[in-house]
């Protein structure tokens, strides 16, 4: 248990004897306190609240203890979903967590995680111009802070991007919104007034900022979620700077980026990049060198894109994921890479994105031809948003359409069309079995938590992780009942 929940229980218990006994001892003091809080983790605004609470009062009297705690990690989860909060709620989470940082239990911090989901009808109450202070403490009390994940789902936010100016970052991951509109504030000048044009804003700027503050990154990851405005920021900027020891990127744009061609060069000078992901940019005109990446070991992009990478260097990588409308084109041009590129390649992802001019029967031969070209491939990962690409039979019938993939011991199967339908798990495990005789594990339930009512039985030689099936007023626990029932 974390320190939050400990503390949970205790407060719980405040009444109770045992509970001010433990509180006192010297036990909690001494051992457990610098333990629990070594690298806390809450979920929501209010948890949250109470633990910046307790490292405020941490290594003072009366709790102070002759082995003080020390925070290494702080992940925050969650703050803001299922939540029903006002403005002054979030100006208590900020003072509050800045206050956190600028204790002394946090001079030895790390790593910081935030996570913030706003649902729609939240973001009324959400002030745009909150965590200034965070972030500025952040830069000035945290000497040892070396990786930042901020995540952010509000549209319109803009102080998130003052992130890059904290100094001698090796890993930063930024999955936030941009809107840019003529209220918006130039985000690396904290003085800024509302009214400044929005032109001041740009991702030109912003990456020149990381590039000054962290020349020694060595994970960068920023998924950027703009309007259609937002053609200012300029975010494709980030290919005409320089981090020589980048090990990890991933670029993630919703807007469609064209690329210039400036992003080989870029490639060819990050010759330490072991794992790259580049969504929503198109193709550069300019080839990629034949002597770029030269240590790629996964790639996550479009079917274009690794084309594009792939084919001049015919880099031999382990693990491919794959976004595609159409899966004949994927699969065609899987094809010309088949050789040295496909033969050592044990995972491979493919997310097959909604559209509308693709037949539900298809689906099984072209994923027998995907068998073909990486006849290697240890655990395949199959995404697909559009119901439309599934036959009928749903999951149940696909066994067939995997049996190339002759060393496969890991499946994971995902869509909003397949559910399992009481006893025909049995038989479809079974069926899977036989067509994979190396399957270990069958996931179809991909990327889904055990509290959104998924569970894990073994049937036969398979672990097999799959969702409840819907009863429409039935309790979660009535249905779990009756599934452990079916499935001794």
């Amino acid at each position: 248990m974390n320190a939050d929940t400990v503390l949970l229980i205790l407060d719980y218990l405040e009444s109770n004897d045992m509970s001010r006994v433990v509180r006192a001892s010297r036990w909690l003091r001494d051992i457990a306190i610098p333990v629990l809080y070594l690298s806390p983790r809450t979920r929501g605004l209010h948890r949250a609240v109470n633990l910046c609470q307790s490292l405020c009062s941490l290594n003072t009297a009366p709790q102070k203890s002759s082995r003080p705690a020390q925070t290494k990690k702080i992940e925050i989860c969650s703050v803001g979903a299922g939540e029903v909060l006002s403005v002054a709620d979030w100006q208590v989470m900020e003072h509050e967590l800045d206050r956190a940082i600028r204790s002394s239990a946090c001079k030895t911090l790390q790593c910081f995680m935030l996570d913030i989901s706003i649902p729609i009808t939240g973001r009324i109450a959400f002030p745009m111009t909150w965590g200034h202070p965070i972030w500025n403490s952040l830069r000035m009390f945290c000497p040892d802070l070396s990786a930042v994940e901020l995540q952010h789902t509000d549209l319109g936010h803009r102080s998130t991007v003052s992130l890059v100016t904290i100094p001698r970052l090796h890993r930063l991951i930024l999955r936030v919104s941009f809107k840019f509109n003529e209220s918006s504030l130039n985000v690396l000048n904290p003085l800024a007034q509302p009214d400044q044009p929005a032109e001041d804003i740009r991702f030109t700027d912003v990456f020149a900022q990381l590039q000054l503050a962290s020349p020694h990154l060595r994970h960068l990851e920023l998924s950027i979620f703009e309007d259609q405005q937002a053609s200012a920021g300029r975010s494709d900027s980030i290919f005409e700077r320089e981090w020589p020891l980048l090990h990890t990127l991933v670029l993630n744009l919703t807007r469609s980026v064209t690329v210039p061609d400036t992003v080989g060069d870029f490639l060819n000078r990050h010759s330490n990049i072991h794992h790259l992901t580049l969504l929503g940019l198109s193709i550069p005109l300019q080839a990629l060198p034949a002597t770029a990446l030269p240590h790629l070991t996964s790639l996550k992009s479009d079917s274009r894109m690794a084309q594009w990478i792939l084919e001049p260097t015919r880099r031999e990588i382990d693990a491919l994921a794959l976004v595609s409308r159409n899966i004949d084109v994927l699969v065609a041009i899987m094809n010309t890479l088949c050789g040295e590129v496909c033969d050592r390649l044990r995972r491979l992802e493919v997310k097959l994105e909604r559209h509308n001019h693709r037949s539900p029967p298809l689906l099984p031969i072209y994923l027998k031809m995907l068998g073909r070209c990486f006849p290697n491939v240890q655990e395949l990962v199959l995404i697909v948003d559009d119901t439309s690409d599934i036959p009928v039979q749903g999951w149940r019938t696909l066994h067939g359409a995997f049996a190339e993939f002759h060393t496969l011991r890991v499946l994971r199967l995902s869509s909003n069309g397949w559910r399992i339908e009481g006893d025909a798990l049995w038989g479809a495990v079974s069926d899977y079995a036989k067509a994979l005789p190396s399957l270990q594990t069958l996931d179809l339930a991909v990327y889904e938590q055990p509290a959104d009512g998924v569970l894990v039985k073994q049937i036969g030689a398979v672990c097999v992780r799959f969702r409840l099936p819907t009863i429409q007023g039935a309790p979660v626990a009535m249905v779990k009942a009756s599934v452990s029932h079916m499935m001794p």
